[in-house]
């Protein structure tokens, strides 16, 4: 049986803002040994690319559903926002989009104030996923020992973040196909099973990822 043939190589579109964040939202440099996890969040809305306040967002990077990723800090900053107790660290990795965060009795989606934000659908934005995995693939290469983690794992009042959509598609798929490690809950809530496998992979799994290419 032929083994099948691996796609070429991804990069993603990097944009460096780290020049209009603000400082105060870092405490200290932090050396790449402190560094133990990858925490992956949704926004939970939508903005144009150009939107300035996008400099304002809590993390180390945004991924947007074009398949932008906006570095907003060095994964060397170490955080004073974005996941609590964990921001020593991690490294904080925002997605754009107001996405499910979970399923009510009926097995329907629960969305955070669609009525404002809408509704975002992970199979609109694949883009967005290919991006989120050769960040993470990316990040990986710089630290060896990088696991790959959920905002609610670190969090109990952030039950539905990542949400369901960007775990499935971006957190299991590092787990499953690169190999990362999956961060052990650290004061918040495991991953449900139904995150891991409610749906199939909206993208081949067999890819090859590189670095960034400067947007």
């Amino acid at each position: 049986m032929t083994a099948p043939e691996l796609a070429p190589p991804l990069a993603f579109r990097l944009r460096d803002w780290t020049d209009r964040s603000p400082q105060g939202y870092t405490i200290r440099p932090r050396r790449l040994g402190e560094i133990k996890a990858a925490i992956l969040h949704q926004t939970s809305f939508e903005w144009r690319e150009a939107n300035p306040m996008w400099a304002k967002v809590r993390a180390h990077f945004v991924v947007h559903r074009s398949g932008l990723v906006t570095q907003l800090h060095p994964i060397t900053a170490r955080m004073r926002f974005g996941a609590g107790h964990a921001n020593p660290w991690s490294i904080n990795i925002e997605h754009e989009g107001n996405y499910p965060l979970g399923w009510d009795e009926d097995g329907e989606d629960v969305y955070y104030r669609p009525e404002k934000f809408g509704r975002s659908h992970i199979e609109d934005a694949p883009e967005q996923v290919t991006a989120g995995r050769a960040l993470l693939a990316y990040l990986h290469e710089q630290i060896p020992s990088l696991m790959v983690g959920a905002h609610r794992q670190v969090d109990d009042l952030k039950g539905g973040c990542c949400g369901p959509d960007i775990w499935r598609e971006i957190g299991q798929f590092a787990i499953d196909s690169l190999c990362m490690a999956e961060m052990p809950v650290a004061g918040g809530l495991p991953i449900p099973d139904r995150w891991r496998t409610s749906s199939a992979a909206i993208l081949p799994t067999n890819r090859e990822y590189e670095g960034p290419l400067v947007a």
